[in-house]
């Protein structure tokens, strides 16, 4: 169990985003539907940054 804490917060700007499942597109099966959709994840990834220490109480 974690400790409490008495800290407060600016509220200046949003968080990272929640870790979301992973885009698959509909691509038949195979090594080039892999690398697309990995490449998506890591394009994604980049453009909208995730963490798991997203969600703020408020």
């Amino acid at each position: 169990m974690l400790p409490p804490y008495n800290t407060s917060f600016p509220a200046m700007a949003y968080g990272p985003m929640c870790p979301q499942q992973a885009t698959t597109l509909p691509l038949p099966s195979g090594f080039l539907a892999e690398k697309v959709n990995y490449l998506t994840n890591s394009v994604y990834n980049l453009v909208i940054p995730s963490a798991e220490d997203c969600v703020y109480k408020t």
